[in-house]
């Protein structure tokens, strides 16, 4: 007897997604089979549990956006009790869905409580705006809801262009300096300078008229009450550039919060910065540059990108394949080669004597050179016994008289009449050394003399001289 296997009682394992589903089912309080009866009658669901036995076609109508959703999820989708499911979500049939809502909205849990509870059991294309639109028809929901966001003080209306309006704003005294910031609302372009101690209204006007030399002037300027702001000479300065102002509370971050933001930033990131480099110039050039090309919270863009369509070429491009690629068409060395070809030099010699422009708003004046700087344009020039670094383009060769005194006979009808030795002055004009140029016309043996002087002999009487 002990050979022959033990008896076992086979039972019946329950399928777990049936189980699931029931109680799925129990908990929502719908009959299964009402919904699969609801399921086969419904246009759109009966196609769809067909597809899931026989199989999907190759292509359904997309346009139907329940059909095109269903279509994302088919390989998810499989069919319990006549009924479609996705995952341990039950897909409710159109007539059936208004009910369902209420049930989930029973207890008015709110919004975000009755998409969570759905997640758990239901689902059906478009069931989170279906939901949105009854907790917001509903009296109770809304009466005892939660309360609203604050809304800012001032309703700014949105900029629709760079430089459109502009918060201006001063940081300090920090790291012993005052900084005037400005702020664009649109692309968020920032603008620092550096005040040192001087903040007044004259100052702050000469620091705007650069910002705006490059910028163009805005439109709207915000800023606080500050002394600089409110005075005549500032206010003068906005409306002959037809700058409307727009004056808000001191320290109010909810009217002038953009630029409260970006003073933040800005001096969190300058303290930073400060650990590792004490030159504040050097810290501003990177920080300004770092912020510039980083995608805005609010944009997602670069500030360089909304304000001038690109961004701010820096060490990060060099790590791109295509800036190199770009640096190399533009094949730089051969451009300089041509250029060098092109260029009409003027070589001088040392201790020429030259012309020279001291100054662009001064005559030439005579001068010599001292030296060159290698195979570069530039020079050391004598010029009145201190030596000045001058361009070619600022020097021309100069070309020296020298009267020379030479005996000549000349016979003079007297009653001596042996001949006189009279000194005749000679005007010679003495070409300085210099480079031969190519092609100039070649100077005959009755042209050149032994020291390569070009003389004119002025005839004048003896008597007639000084």
């Amino acid at each position: 007897m002990s050979r022959f296997p033990k008896k076992v009682i086979h039972v019946d394992e329950p399928n777990e997604c049936e189980e699931a589903f029931s109680l799925t089912m129990e908990d929502a309080l719908i009959d299964a089979k009402e919904v699969a009866r609801e399921t086969s009658k419904d246009i759109i669901l009966s196609k769809i549990a067909m597809y899931i036995v026989d199989g999907w076609p190759e292509k359904i109508d997309k346009d139907h956006k329940e059909m095109k959703a269903m279509y994302d999820r088919k390989n998810q989708l499989t069919t319990e009790k006549r009924c479609i499911t996705w995952g341990n979500r039950v897909i409710i049939p159109h007539k059936l869905r208004a009910e369902v809502l209420k049930m989930l909205h029973l207890t008015h849990v709110g919004m975000t409580g009755m998409k969570s509870l759905a997640r758990s059991y239901v689902w059906w294309p478009g069931i989170d705006q279906d939901i949105e639109i009854l907790v917001k028809a509903c009296a109770s929901c809304q009466k005892h809801g939660k309360k609203l966001p604050k809304v800012i003080d001032h309703p700014w209306v949105k900029s629709t262009r760079p430089w459109q309006r502009v918060h201006v704003d001063f940081a300090g005294e920090f790291q012993n300096n005052y900084w005037l910031l400005m702020y664009d609302t649109y692309s968020k372009w920032p603008e620092v300078i550096k005040m040192s101690h001087n903040t007044t209204a004259p100052a702050t006007i000469k620091a705007m008229r650069r910002v705006f030399s490059r910028t163009g002037v805005p439109w709207v300027l915000v800023s606080d009450n500050g002394p600089q702001f409110i005075s005549e000479e500032f206010k003068n300065f906005l409306k002959k550039n037809q700058i409307r102002h727009v004056l808000c509370p001191s320290y109010s971050p909810r009217s002038n919060g953009s630029c409260e933001r970006f003073v933040q930033s800005f001096k969190s990131a300058m303290k930073k910065m400060y650990e590792k480099s004490k030159d504040l110039d050097l810290n501003l050039a990177n920080f300004l540059m770092a912020y510039r090309n980083t995608p805005h919270s609010v944009t997602k863009q670069p500030p360089a990108v909304m304000m001038y369509g690109r961004t701010l070429r820096s060490k990060l491009h060099h790590l791109r394949p295509s800036d190199q690629m770009e640096a190399e068409r533009l094949d730089v060395d051969n451009e300089q080669k041509v250029v060098d070809s092109k260029r009409n030099e003027r070589v001088f010699e040392e201790k020429q004597t030259i012309w020279v422009r001291p100054d662009t708003r001064k005559e030439y004046e005579p001068a010599t050179i001292e030296k060159r700087h290698g195979e570069s344009l530039w020079y050391d020039v004598n010029y009145k016994g201190r030596i000045i670094k001058k361009h070619v383009d600022a020097m021309k060769k100069r070309l020296v008289p020298v009267i020379e005194l030479q005996k000549q006979q000349i016979e003079i009808p007297e009653r001596n009449t042996e001949p006189r030795n009279i000194e005749q002055p000679v005007i010679t004009v003495q070409q300085q050394p210099g480079p031969s140029r190519e092609g100039a016309p070649a100077v005959t043996s009755n042209q050149q003399t032994a020291s390569q002087e070009s003389r004119i002999e002025l005839p004048f009487h003896a008597r007639g001289f000084f």
